[in-house]
């Protein structure tokens, strides 16, 4: 198939331009149809095997792909064999899955699973390191399945067809990836295309779509990028005048960016001059704070109008510089903390006083405080000299803008110190003393809760009585106040007044957690009580009938619709994509199609319960969590699918008991319940196999890498780990319950600080 690219000349696709840009498969909210169709056959799987091998317990995967189906179709044969494959090639055994797969194109060569195993054996030859082969096996695929998936194995086709020195083949590749049916503008790939335009010497196309790019991205850091690639080709051309005002662009606009760095270096290179400001922004960003400190001099001695900003950076790069010269834990920093602290840590809060006492009206003042605050307690260690400073700009003239954040740090400090009667004055004194400030309700409760650990319990009440009135209705800061107004009552020995406040926390807040707390004190339960979960596997099956009875009288369907298929849905090309995204074992680009079609039938109640089917039948829980959420909206029974008049269906699947087997097997071995299981793991992911939060948690228990990373080389669980494993759910739930095991057995079996250390870490919570 190698000799087939040499057939290639001028590529016969369009020029990616903005009247030839991808098909992005977003569309609106469509309007509902009631078209009746009968639903049409599947395709042939072994459907209970395939989830559990998305799942990830490969070797329960592998048993039921291996059972004896040799009195089965041809199809079902040939779909165990593929599922052996696609098995083996995730446990990385590179040689039994070739083997597999191999078969299966030999036995059953014109059935689906031997067209995709194509795609699998590609992947499998680049893990042996045949470049070639897997180039012949990814357009073997893209023949036997086009216009599917164009845009992953093209962009694969053409990633390998450039490091193979065939540029041609590449640029074909390229631009049929580009064009392709897709979820988002894929800019990543539009810079491929041109940059095999310039391979080729057709510059000017490459430059065209540099610009195209410039002038839609959105992006900081691909305008930086989109900046540099024009000047590169520019210069070449000998237009070096016009390649100067792209640099100066990226110096002047994105200096955060490392690409603003390249540009500054091809600038200075050609003896042009740039903004000193920009210069020493840049040095500062790429750690060459010597460079920085003398960019920011010259500027401070010239007659730049941004001399604060000037100033900012400059103290900046002080202290990080004498952060390299005496690392926080060295000796030498140690010793001149202890005579006062660096020179470079004076310094830089000597130019941020000189910056707040110069330019008091400057957007930088508030942060120049804040960092002399940081740098008197994180680098030079002195907590005390930290507060007075907090302090004495709270009383400084015309600090009232900044105060009530100044008294959260101040709190926060004092917390700290362990000095909480302290801590307590601070928050209340935010409420107090700004009592329009967007931080006086969190003033008054976190003030009040220290009151009350203080058992200085008139205080926590004049708090909280205070929080009710400027509380937002309906809010957890109502349903919060009002709960803890019954705790301080209960302390000062007024029952009946404290169950008065829970009784009306119970009834504004039925099933939130405060509600559901006040509840429990009413009626004398401990925090986690023992509860009788009864049966944890209801029937689904027979729940979603009555449920689609429900669905056709509340949303005025007519009797004889379909609530199983739609060829709308099943002909959306996300729907496709995500079909055979799944097959082919790429979950997390399953999960994006599928919720991308979820999001745009959210509005539509109809096709919303024919997806939670899809949903739950290939695993994707979280989508079938938020698919039977939104119907719950559509029917106005909000976020919460409690009542006698709505279907339980949509209670069980919104509160699914997920992965039950596999739970119930680490709650025996850890001695957790199940139902705390199920509960974490509701809260950290809602099921989403494949979520990832900001701060970097990923998968099913959302476990931080590093501490994953440490409970699998202690059990040496699951073996030969990896940071993409936290990626499969069975190794996610092992890890995370051991590592929900663990603080339990820290924090003596108290479910309450144990989950608080699992979500914010144990050191927190001590």
């Amino acid at each position: 198939m190698l000799s087939s690219c040499d057939d290639i000349v001028t590529p016969p696709l369009p020029i990616p331009t903005m009247t030839s840009s991808p098909t992005l498969d977003v569309p609106g909210s469509p309007t509902p149809t009631y078209q009746i169709e009968q639903t049409p056959p599947s395709e042939a799987t072994l459907a209970e095997a395939d989830r559990i091998l998305a799942f990830g317990d490969f070797d329960q995967a592998l048993r039921l792909y291996s059972a004896n189906t040799s009195g089965s179709s041809n199809d079902i044969q040939a779909a165990a064999l593929y599922g052996q494959g696609l098995t083996y090639f995730k446990q990385n055994d590179l040689f039994q899955a070739k083997r597999a797969l191999t078969e299966l194109q030999s036995q059953f060569p014109v059935s689906l699973p031997a067209k995709r195993a194509n795609f699998i054996l590609a992947q499998i030859s680049l893990g042996q390191e045949l470049e070639e082969d897997a180039l012949d096996f990814y357009q073997a695929y893209a023949l036997a399945q086009p216009g599917i998936i164009d845009g992953e194995v093209y962009s694969r086709i053409g990633d390998l067809s450039a490091d193979f020195g065939d540029t041609e083949g590449a640029l074909q590749a390229y631009r049929t990836a580009y064009l392709a049916p897709q979820l988002s503008n894929n800019i990543a790939l539009a810079i491929k295309v041109a940059s095999s335009y310039s391979s080729l010497g057709q510059d000017d196309l490459a430059l065209g779509i540099y610009k195209e790019i410039l002038l839609n991205t959105q992006s900081d850091y691909s305008r930086a990028q989109m900046n540099l690639l024009i000047a590169q080709i520019l210069i070449s051309q000998g237009n070096s005048e016009e390649a100067y005002t792209y640099l100066q662009d990226s110096v002047n606009n994105y200096p955060f960016t490392y690409d603003a760095y390249t540009a500054l270096v091809m600038l200075l290179d050609a003896e042009q001059s740039v903004d000193d400001l920009k210069r020493g922004i840049i040095n500062y960003n790429i750690e060459q704070y010597n460079l920085a400190i003398e960019a920011f001099d010259r500027y401070l001695a010239g007659q730049g109008l941004a001399k604060d900003e000037a100033l900012y950076y400059k103290a900046l790069s002080v202290r990080a510089e004498g952060l390299v010269r005496s690392g926080f834990s060295s000796a030498e920093r140690l010793a001149a903390n202890a005579a006062g602290g660096t020179s470079e840590d004076k310094e830089a809060i000597q130019i941020w006083n000189n910056l707040i006492n110069t330019y008091p009206q400057s957007e930088y003042r508030f942060d120049a405080i804040e960092d002399i605050i940081y740098t008197q307690n994180t680098y030079m260690g002195q907590l005390k000299l930290a507060l007075e400073t907090t302090l004495a700009f709270v009383s400084a003239p015309n600090s009232q803008p900044d105060a009530p954040q100044l008294l959260q740090i101040a709190a926060n400090y004092y917390f700290l110190d362990g000095k909480i009667k302290e801590a307590a004055d601070s928050w209340t004194r935010i409420a107090l003393e700004f009592p329009t400030s967007t931080d006086a309700f969190n003033g008054l409760f976190f003030g009040g809760s220290l009151y009350f650990e203080l058992g200085e319990y008139d205080k926590a009440a004049e708090n909280f009585n205070r929080a009710v009135l400027i509380a937002t209705p309906d809010t957890l800061e109502e349903y919060g106040s009002t709960f803890w107004l019954g705790k301080v009552s209960q302390a000062k020995g007024d029952l009946p007044t404290a169950q008065a406040f829970w009784r009306s926390a119970a009834e504004i807040d039925p099933f939130g957690y405060y509600g559901i707390r006040s509840s429990e004190l009413l009626n004398g339960q401990p925090l986690f009580a023992s509860v009788e979960t009864g049966n944890l596997q209801p029937d689904l099956e027979s729940e979603r009938l009555d449920a689609a009875d429900w669905l056709k009288n509340a949303f005025s369907l007519p009797a004889e619709v379909n609530l199983d298929y739609s060829s709308e849905l099943t002909n959306d090309s996300r729907y496709i994509r995500a079909v055979e995204f799944h097959r082919l074992g790429l979950y997390n680009l399953a999960s994006q199609e599928f919720e991308s079609l979820r999001d745009t039938y959210k509005t539509d109640a109809l096709n919303s319960f024919r997806l939670i089917k899809v949903f739950l039948d290939l695993g994707y829980y979280q989508s079938a969590i938020e698919a039977s959420r939104s119907i719950s909206n559509l029917a106005g029974y909000g976020d919460v699918p409690l009542s006698a008049s709505f279907p339980p269906y949509f209670a069980h699947i919104q509160y699914g008991t997920y992965y039950l087997p596999w739970i119930e097997q680490v709650s025996d071995k850890y001695d957790i319940p199940e139902i705390l299981i199920l509960s974490l793991i509701y809260q950290e992911s809602h099921f989403g196999a494949h979520a990832y939060s900001s701060a970097g948690a990923s998968g099913l228990m959302q476990l931080m890498p590093a501490t994953a990373a440490q409970i699998a080389s202690e059990t040496g669980f699951p073996p030969n780990y990896t940071q993409d494993d936290l990626r499969v759910p069975y190794y996610n739930l092992e890890l995370g319950s051991n590592y929900l095991a663990r603080q339990l057995f820290v924090f003596d079996g108290d479910t309450y600080l144990a989950l608080a250390a699992y979500n914010g870490g144990p050191g927190n919570t001590l």
